[in-house]
């Protein structure tokens, strides 16, 4: 019914040209990450490109994990190789069956669920908080308590889950009506 994905946020993406190669590095990476470093493993473990490198770290992103650290085995263009630590923060993708996407990112010492793409035929916008469920209160406090509260209300045959929702400091309810299986 829903799919929940945990996801390290790396910060860095592979070359277009050569897959094992480091390409687009953004902004907040650590300073040792450049464009053009070759990966080469991961916790000791060889890889040949950097979604092999991402397959990895994911695999190690344990329910409500907020980050997941690992060391990172690079090599440069002459050949040098460095082995680095590397910590990353962790999302928590669901994707409901009407195209509703929530992502949980752990922000400021606690758990923010957003929606990260929207159906067309409701008023919710991407960016918007999903606060809680309003019939039980439960709050959206983990990507494990989300995935509890859509479980247990679909489990005792609920269509319409009613949450919560937030936006530019306004609050609002928004139903979730379940498709038919």
């Amino acid at each position: 019914m829903v799919v929940s994905v945990a996801a390290p946020v790396l910060s860095f993406s592979a070359d277009q040209s050569d897959p094992g190669l480091i390409g687009e590095v953004d902004a907040d990476a650590p300073a040792w990450i450049t464009s053009g470093l070759r990966v080469i493993s991961v916790d000791g473990v060889p890889v040949e490109t950097v979604d092999q490198a991402s397959a990895i770290v994911s695999d190690k992103a344990a329910p409500n994990a907020t980050e997941v650290a690992v060391s990172i085995g690079v090599s440069d263009r002459v050949g040098v190789v460095t082995y680095r630590s590397l910590t990353m923060p962790v999302v928590h993708n669901s994707r409901f069956p009407n195209g509703l996407e929530l992502q949980s990112r752990f922000e400021n010492g606690a758990w923010v669920t957003r929606v990260s793409a929207a159906p067309d035929n409701g008023s919710l916008v991407e960016g918007d908080v999903m606060i809680g469920l309003v019939r039980t209160s439960q709050r959206t406090e983990s990507p494990e308590a989300l995935r509890q509260i859509v479980e247990s209300e679909l489990g005792e045959g609920r269509t319409g889950l009613a949450f919560a929702v937030e936006r530019d400091g306004l609050m609002w309810v928004e139903t979730y009506s379940v498709p038919p299986s």
